[in-house]
């Protein structure tokens, strides 16, 4: 929870307006809706990008759950579920951490 909300300050404080515009085009495009289907991180762009850092940071479930249908944990599972999402998530951190 703490990388999710830290996420939110991020994007909402720290970011300039090209990297908010980036993280609300990528939110909006089409495949979105299938790579994440049935993920809270549809709920909106703010939820995308918080849920895209939770994953970028091993931060979510191990497993698959009712917020995190697509199960994907840590950035290389990113990467391989959807490298577009994390080219731009990584552009905006520059490196991971494990924060199991």
């Amino acid at each position: 929870m703490c990388v999710h909300e830290l996420a939110h300050t991020i994007m909402n404080v720290g970011l300039s307006g090209q990297e908010r515009s980036q993280i609300q085009s990528r939110f909006s495009v089409p495949e979105i809706q299938t790579l994440w289907s049935g993920d809270f991180a549809l709920t909106n762009d703010n939820e995308f990008f918080a849920e895209m850092s939770q994953a970028y940071f091993c931060a979510n479930p191990e497993i698959s759950s009712f917020n995190h249908t697509q199960g994907v944990n840590c950035a290389s599972e990113l990467q391989a579920h959807d490298p577009v999402t994390y080219d731009l998530i990584h552009s905006i951190y520059g490196g991971s951490a494990d924060l199991r």
